[in-house]
């Protein structure tokens, strides 16, 4: 087989396995808890800011999230110079080098609303 016939025969399996279709996530199912399981990460803020042209049209319109997620997850940043390092430096030198510490944090969602008889 050749690298044209290889190449062809891809990008027809592609074309099936998009034409077949059904929504990517269909065998997924999300855990009960944070603990639990695989968690998925909204990754719509950092993909938003890739174009790097001035878009204010598009940064006007609404976003509407997939609602795959249970919860929210961060980074918290809990120490910024966890060695102490002083900040004077001599003539003509470099900086000390400072490390910081996260701490991995998340937050369910929860459902609030009030309602009259």
């Amino acid at each position: 087989m050749n690298v044209n016939q290889l190449t062809q025969e891809t990008i027809e399996l592609m074309k099936s396995a998009q034409a077949g279709g059904g929504p990517p996530d269909k065998g997924f199912t999300q855990p009960a808890s944070f603990t639990a399981g695989l968690q998925t990460y909204d990754l719509s803020a950092p993909s938003q800011k890739l174009y790097p042209v001035l878009t204010p049209l598009r940064n006007r319109i609404p976003r509407v999230g997939g609602g795959r997620t249970i919860g929210s997850n961060w980074k918290a940043v809990t120490n910024i110079n966890v060695g102490n390092q002083r900040a004077g430096i001599g003539e003509g030198r470099r900086g000390g080098v400072i490390n910081h510490e996260t701490v991995e944090r998340n937050a369910q969602f929860r459902a609030i609303g009030l309602e009259t008889k």
